[in-house]
Parts: structure tokens; C-alpha cells; sequence
């Protein structure tokens, strides 16, 4: 099922809150690509709703940049609203229930990293940003397809990276 991306984003917010953690606006975009590449290499299909964009820092996903552009390199004390003045989208688990659980198990794996550590990442050799980066015929949009076959394996074991 697919999601707004902030949705998602607030669904890790909500996780992290619980722990009494508060992601920066980077490490929480290092998050939900996590959460919508294991989504993918699980089989699940796409979780967010748009493409996700090879920055300088990693993937980016644009709506979630502009939501929390604001928090600078502050953590995100707040759940996020898809545009100033905006409703505060969710993942209703009665509508989804994988997703919710993905979210909550990506936190335990990779919530106590840092931003930085999270960006090195996937920025390493074979990853879906690496691959776009280093090939400007692909305009800068990570494909879902190349997302889902570098997840996939990673969940088999065949890590490329």
C-alpha cells in the first residue's frame, strides 16, 4: 500500500518519541528511505508515494525535505504536516499493518546511528544512490526497480555492499 511519504515519516517520529528520541531531518530521511527499501526487498511494493532523489548527502525524498527544512540540523520534536498549515498525515494500522512493524523493526536496526553514519551508508559501493550518482543519464531519480533488487539482496544475504 502506498503512503505519503510523510505519513511515514511520521510513523518512525511516533517510534522514535517512544524511545525519547528526536531524528534530525536528515537521519529521518536516511530512515524512511530504509523503511521504503526494505519494503520493496521484502516484496511488499513501493511504501512511499513519490521518487526518491539522489542528493549530494544520499536519497532524499523532496516532501519530506520540505517539511522538515525548517528543524535545520535540529531534531524533529514534532510530527511533520505534508505542507505548512496542512493536516499531520498517518499510516492507520487498521489500513496497514506491515508497514507500522517494518517502521518499529528499521528503528531498532538503525535508530541509534547517527545521520552521518546512516548517509556513509548509502553512499557505499553498489548502492542504489551510488549507482545514480555516478551515472548522470539517470537524472537524479533513484528507481524504485534498483531500490527493491539492492534490498532483496541484502534480505537473501547477496549483499552487495
Amino acid at each position: 500500500m502506498l503512503h505519503d511519504t510523510i505519513a511515514v515519516a511520521n510513523c518512525i517520529l511516533e517510534i522514535a518519541a517512544t524511545h525519547d528520541q528526536f531524528p534530525t531531518p536528515m537521519k529521518l530521511q536516511k530512515l524512511v528511505y530504509f523503511t521504503h527499501g526494505w519494503h520493496l526487498g521484502l516484496g511488499q511494493g513501493a511504501l512511499c508515494d513519490e521518487e526518491v532523489e539522489a542528493w549530494q548527502w544520499g536519497p532524499v525524498f523532496p516532501s519530506l525535505y520540505q517539511a522538515g527544512k525548517m528543524w535545520g540540523s535540529e531534531p524533529i520534536r514534532h510530527l511533520l504536516a505534508a505542507r505548512r498549515g496542512m493536516r499531520t498525515p498517518r499510516i492507520k494500522p487498521k489500513e496497514d499493518r506491515f508497514a507500522p512493524v517494518l517502521a518499529a523493526r528499521i528503528w531498532e536496526v538503525y535508530g541509534n546511528m547517527t545521520a552521518s553514519q546512516l548517509s556513509r551508508m548509502t553512499h557505499q559501493k553498489g548502492t542504489p544512490w551510488r549507482e545514480v550518482r555516478g551515472n548522470p543519464q539517470r537524472g537524479g531519480i533513484i528507481p524504485n526497480d534498483l531500490i527493491r533488487a539492492y534490498f532483496m539482496a541484502k534480505a537473501s544475504g547477496d549483499d552487495p555492499a
